[in-house]
């Protein structure tokens, strides 16, 4: 055992008679399992018990006993004994090892699987419950006092090394402020407020549990490996631990769903959010409606704080995306300090006026609720006409033909199977996906349609030359620099935040359009060495002037360039990755994943970067 004095035990040990000798496997055991249990054995006890955090119980409650009776063929006065000896080292939690945790586990499992009883004092493998018996209402509660009313309900939890376990939850009622405690949170004049931290398991339906690790394990394949929600669902249920799952007398199915597992995954990152930044106040729910609303306005004040502060790691720095050069002359040390910006193409579906931001009611929509009215016209571009019924072009001969060649032309399309995509795919082709179809008419002037739904443009990213992605926007209608300028000022608002260097494919055009704003003053913008040499013409003098990356010879460290300023492209390759993915996602889902997943990236590139002895820190601004 570890940090567990065994002496006392042993002594008491002696207590017992020579056919009722415990072996000492046994008693390493009867620690592990009674402190597994130590919540329901503080539930069970009578109202007249006196114990606290600190003292024990003095005697264990019915259900327990029985339980270790039958695991560990034990008598009731080893059983007594035992407690007697061990019951200060349980009720301290003081730990042991793990392989002994394992083994009970196999027989909580076994037991399960073919139970005795189904009485209130049955023992599962799964035992949630709050983690406290007192009431958290001190304003009108005696906090001193044990609440008395508890309830268990059936829950099912799925676990990574285990498959699908049954199991209880506890739950607690005080009668004066008529506070509810679940294992999670707290319900109180129907609002949800979770306890702080990450709990071990954590609920995504009334009787439906995931383990954290679990939840960590999809959450990285996701990061690393592009795998979607609905994938991670077949892969679980697919895997050996799942077809083993089967208890009797367990009124659930043991089949994991895909939104357990996307709510899991949101419910992670908010809670986690809410460890990360504790001035915000503890994760609060409404207690009404489905789990899917019920998540939506704490993920948009998330996404707002993202987009508003930038990523956790904004402030980062480290020897790869920073240096300080001494001055030659004996004046002070300059910093620079560099970030690379791209666009990469992958959107969300958003109202199909150019460049509205409002968000759509529904991904299947093409219009916003502002301009809803825009459904009844001709999908020709430019043309404000009504449809025909049974048509979504006017009367007009030549749009009618380009909505006849998009008919024929779906037909022939072979669409990529849908279970290869997440979330709310549409069951119309002709709106899953944004088409243009361009012709001229006999006027000569082009005639573009837009058939199908418009997605975003491109993302923005800002990227330090180590790796590390401190910001990210959207993009609506194009690729425009004033979005790309707003952008720019939004991430680093904070005086002394700017980089002295920011890399860009198209600086050229985003220098023209701030050389007279103070914002940029001490920025450089110079273009990437690559771009710079494969797609900027010679003949253009501002770009060769104002955006040479040889003409800033602090990049230069010696032949060498001190910054990787083409790391944005390698970052696209790893983005791009989640398009098919997130293309068809409500808004708010959209932005909150890809937020958790640049955030889960780069934990584990800084993690790389301090292993490399790049001394990965964060700038204290003055």
């Amino acid at each position: 055992m570890n940090d567990v004095d065994i002496l006392p035990v042993l002594n008491s040990l002696n207590q017992l008679t020579p056919t009722e000798r415990v072996p000492l496997q046994a008693l390493i055991r009867f620690v592990t399992l009674t402190a597994r249990f130590r919540h329901d054995i503080a539930v069970n006890q009578p109202p007249t018990a006196v114990f606290d955090d600190e003292t024990p119980p003095m005697y264990l409650d019915n259900g327990t006993k029985a339980f270790l009776r039958k695991v560990l063929s034990l008598s009731d006065a080893a059983v007594d004994v035992l407690w007697s000896a061990t019951r200060h080292v349980v009720w301290t939690g003081q730990t042991v090892p793990e392989a002994i945790c394992d083994k009970d586990m196999e027989d909580l499992i076994d037991a399960m699987k073919d139970p005795d009883e189904d009485g209130p004092y049955v023992r599962s493998a799964i035992s949630l419950h709050p983690p406290q018996l007192h009431c958290l209402n001190n304003i009108s509660c005696d906090v001193q006092r044990r609440i008395q009313e508890a309830e268990r309900k059936r829950i099912v939890a799925y676990t990574r090394m285990y498959g699908a376990l049954p199991g209880y939850e506890t739950k607690l009622y005080c009668r004066d402020c008529r506070t509810v405690y679940y294992s999670n949170y707290s319900v109180h004049g129907g609002q949800r407020r979770y306890y702080g931290g990450v709990p071990d398991y954590i609920q995504v339906a009334n009787h439906v549990f995931l383990e954290r690790e679990l939840i960590e394990h999809f959450t990285l394949s996701m990061a690393l490996a592009w795998t979607s929600v609905r994938n991670c669902t077949a892969m679980y249920n697919a895997s050996p631990e799942m077809q083993d799952s089967g208890y009797r007398n367990w009124p659930f199915k043991y089949k994991l769903r895909s939104e357990y597992v996307s709510d899991a995954f949101t419910l992670l990152g908010l809670l986690e959010d809410r460890m990360e930044n504790p001035s915000i106040g503890d994760l609060r729910l409404p207690d009404a409606g489905e789990q899917r609303f019920r998540l939506l306005e704490a993920m948009q004040e998330r996404n707002f704080r993202m987009q508003s502060v930038g990523q956790p790691e904004l402030r980062h720095h480290c020897n790869k995306c920073m240096e300080i050069i001494p001055d030659k002359s004996g004046g002070p040390a300059k910093k620079i300090h560099a970030a690379v910006m791209d666009g990469v193409t992958i959107g969300h579906p958003c109202c199909a006026v150019h460049g509205c931001r409002r968000p759509l009611e529904s991904p299947k929509d093409r219009f916003c609720q502002s301009h809803n009215s825009h459904n009844n016209e001709c999908v020709t571009v430019g043309c404000s006409e009504l449809q025909e019924t049974g048509f979504r072009t006017c009367a007009d001969p030549e749009h009618r033909a380009k909505e006849t060649h998009l008919q024929a032309q779906n037909k022939a399309i072979s669409m990529p199977p849908k279970d290869l995509e997440d979330d709310e795919s549409t069951d119309d082709e002709a709106t899953s996906r944004e088409v243009n179809v361009e012709g001229k008419s006999k006027k000569g002037r082009k005639i573009r349609a837009l058939m199908g739904r418009m997605h975003s443009h491109n993302e923005q990213l800002m990227v330090r030359p180590c790796g590390v992605i401190v910001g990210r926007s959207t993009c609506f209608g194009a690729e425009s620099p004033e979005q790309v300028i707003a952008f720019i000022k939004r991430l680093f608002h904070a005086p002394g935040s700017e980089p002295e260097y920011i890399f860009y494919d198209n600086n050229c055009t985003l220098a023209k359009t701030v050389k007279h704003d103070p914002f940029f003053t001490h920025i450089g913008l110079p273009v990437d060495v690559f771009h710079f040499k494969t797609k900027h013409k010679e003949t253009d003098i501002f770009c060769q002037t104002h955006c040479n990356p040889a003409s800033f010879p602090e990049l230069m460290d010696g032949e060498k360039w001190r910054f990787n300023s083409s790391v944005a492209e390698q970052t696209n390759v790893w983005f791009g990755g989640f398009h098919s993915i997130c293309r068809e996602m409500q808004v708010d889902r959209y932005n909150f994943f890809l937020d958790e997943m640049i955030k889960r990236r780069n934990r584990l590139i800084v993690e790389k970067l301090r292993l490399e002895g790049a001394e990965p820190s964060h700038v204290i601004l003055s």
